[in-house]
């Protein structure tokens, strides 16, 4: 029986956090953080930082704050490791610890719980969250074209939509946008009944295209197609953001109350992570270098996702614009999306949705 994606639930309401630091980056600064350390060592720990910066003393403690991710260690998580290694989350006052994920919902969730302060997730899911009346708002958009898409195997020669027709499709709940599946249908004149969708788990996602069990897989295309390239195994892709379903892709929620609360710590976290996200592009070997160095393991083909996922960080709504900056445009654009292939009713006010208010100018 065909699976259909679910709806995010409505979580509860965020319980509030109070602010323990006076920030070293004032609300109203404009300037980020620059890059002052060496790339780190193989045997350092980056994905926490204890050790106080220069000139900071006992009575300005480093806050902690911690980042989950929506999956495991990848290779477009680097940037953020690579900000902790030169010390730019020091430089604002910030403690940061990085914590993997198990998709974006489950990480929104946990952010509007505050179980973690930052989450990196899909801003599509995000979005479904909020107009559901979860308490969370993106502040930070990073892949500003939906990764997302289908990826099948070279050899099984599907390459278009229409080449889908009888195959088996896996997806892993959670990790995906909800309605995207009837979204590329649509967009795409397929008949429901001619596909067979499956749900499976994320450490079984990838092994089940590459040993036969399913024809084609739902995913994030910068994660996996590297993935298997580092196997010896070519792909095909097709990216839902080219095939007639535009949506936003990756950025950084928060909590309402952490937004209300402690404005400051939000606005340094975003200036040091895209002062991060802007300094590694030039030293991607070292932003990857630095994420191995946290002691977890990153999933194979890393460099290649990294330098893919600078592909995605604008589009022609956002192009001179600052890193992270988000456009009206996409945004009223991916919620059309949702509204009309997910079903997305009671949507609410951009405002409600995003801000870029901590974006240095």
């Amino acid at each position: 029986m065909r699976t259909r994606l679910e709806t995010q639930r409505t979580l509860r309401p965020c319980a509030t956090l109070a602010v323990g630091l006076v920030m070293a980056l004032a609300a109203g600064c404009g300037s980020a953080p620059q890059p002052t350390n060496p790339p780190a060592s193989a045997g350092s720990h980056p994905a926490t930082q204890s050790a106080p910066a220069e000139g900071q003393t006992a009575s300005k403690p480093l806050r902690p704050v911690t980042l989950m991710l929506d999956w495991t260690f990848e290779g477009d998580h680097a940037p953020f490791f690579y900000g902790i290694a030169q010390g730019l989350y020091r430089q604002v006052g910030l403690d940061v610890k990085i914590v993997p994920g198990k998709g974006s919902t489950s990480t929104i969730e946990q952010v509007a719980q505050n179980n973690a302060d930052f989450g990196f997730a899909d801003m599509a899911s995000a979005s479904i969250a909020i107009t559901q009346g979860v308490k969370v708002k993106v502040v930070d958009g990073y892949f500003q074209k939906s990764p997302f898409g289908i990826v099948t195997l070279a050899k099984s020669k599907i390459a278009k939509p229409a080449d889908l027709a009888g195959k088996t499709i896996a997806y892993s709940p959670g990790g995906v946008p909800t309605g995207i599946i009837t979204a590329f249908e649509t967009a795409n004149h397929l008949d429901p009944s001619q596909l067979h969708i499956q749900s499976v788990t994320p450490a079984a996602q990838n092994a089940s295209l590459a040993t036969g069990k399913v024809d084609a897989i739902i995913t994030s295309t910068v994660t996996v197609v590297p993935y298997f390239d580092s196997q010896g195994t070519p792909t095909n892709t097709m990216l839902f953001a080219d095939h007639g379903v535009p949506l936003m892709g990756h950025g950084i929620v928060v909590s309402t109350s952490l937004l209300q609360s402690a404005p400051d710590v939000v606005r340094a976290f975003v200036q040091a992570s895209n002062a991060a996200w802007a300094a590694a592009e030039s030293h991607q070997l070292d932003a990857i270098a630095a994420e191995a160095a946290s002691g977890q393991p990153v999933q194979g083909g890393a460099e290649e996702t990294l330098k893919l996922s600078y592909q995605l960080l604008h589009t022609a709504n956002t192009q001179g614009k600052p890193i992270g900056w988000m456009s009206d445009k996409d945004w009223a654009d991916s919620l059309q999306t949702l509204q009309k292939y997910a079903g997305l009713t009671g949507v609410r006010p951009l405002p409600d949705y995003y801000t870029d208010e901590f974006i240095a100018s």
